[in-house]
């Protein structure tokens, strides 16, 4: 099942980062003796919920419909799996809390927003104990990553969140 899933995102041209609602399975829910199955099912697939429609037309039909809430649940995932790779490369081990700065450019107001409404699942996700936006200014682009997400670049700077962090 999650074979097929998983074959369905990529004839859709949809990342398995990216999220999506619903996996129906034409199946009897006590078919599923153990709830961890679905639980793996659902990470795997990336889905955030599974339903069970014994009378159905298909065997599973994957629900590739991407709201805009879902775009954001896309667009988190990949900006903190960003600032894990960022991290990984300045030798600080995932349990080492760190300090995060995201600038952010004139006109990405709208960006900001969305990371500031998810910064409690940034913080927890990249163990920041600081998390701090700023906007950019070309003083920081030696001590900075830039970060692009389709047409959107935002900058990071990370340290350990023992240090000061840089403005």
């Amino acid at each position: 099942t999650a074979t097929r899933a998983l074959a369905q995102r990529a004839k859709h041209g949809i990342p398995v980062r990216q999220p999506l609602s619903i996996l129906t399975l034409k199946r009897d829910q006590s078919e599923f003796k153990e709830m961890q199955l679905l639980e793996v099912l659902k990470d795997e697939v990336n889905v955030n919920d599974i339903l069970f429609d014994p009378g159905g037309e298909s065997d599973m039909m994957l629900n590739i419909t991407l709201t805009s809430e879902l775009k954001t649940q896309g667009f988190i995932r990949t900006f903190i799996r960003h600032i894990q790779e960022y991290r990984k490369e300045l030798k600080l081990k995932p349990r080492d809390p760190i300090a995060l700065r995201i600038y952010w450019s004139q006109g990405e107001e709208a960006t900001r927003d969305v990371l500031n409404q998810h910064k409690t699942v940034i913080r927890r996700d990249a163990n920041a104990a600081v998390l701090a936006f700023d906007i950019y200014n070309d003083s920081i682009a030696e001590s900075a990553k830039r970060v692009t997400i389709g047409d959107i670049s935002l900058f990071i700077h990370i340290s350990a969140s023992n240090d000061d962090i840089h403005h």
